[in-house]
């Protein structure tokens, strides 16, 4: 993210009407150090994917979280026709 852009995202969910309760969680220096020497763009992808669902996961764990945003995606590889395979290029479309 850029510089000042999570306090005005948490502000911003925090509000009404959202009024959601969000946790930010500072993890660049996991990232820069999960990215360093990476220099295929698919590869820095997958790195930042990862490193992204276990922060979520870790910070989940620490404050005893029971569900996920995780559950849906989950439950549709779970429903897809079996030998389908899933890109997950698809899902930014």
């Amino acid at each position: 993210m850029r510089l000042g852009e999570p306090e005005t995202v948490v502000k911003t969910l925090k509000e009404k009407p959202l009024s959601l309760p969000v946790i930010s969680v500072s993890a660049a220096a996991r990232f820069l150090k999960n990215m360093k020497g990476i220099k295929d763009a698919e590869d820095k992808r997958k790195v930042f994917r990862d490193t992204f669902y276990s922060t979520l996961s870790e910070a989940a764990r620490k404050r005893n979280v029971k569900s996920s945003y995780r559950e849906p995606y989950y439950r549709i590889l779970l429903r897809r026709p079996r030998g389908s395979r899933l890109s997950t290029t698809s899902w930014n479309r």
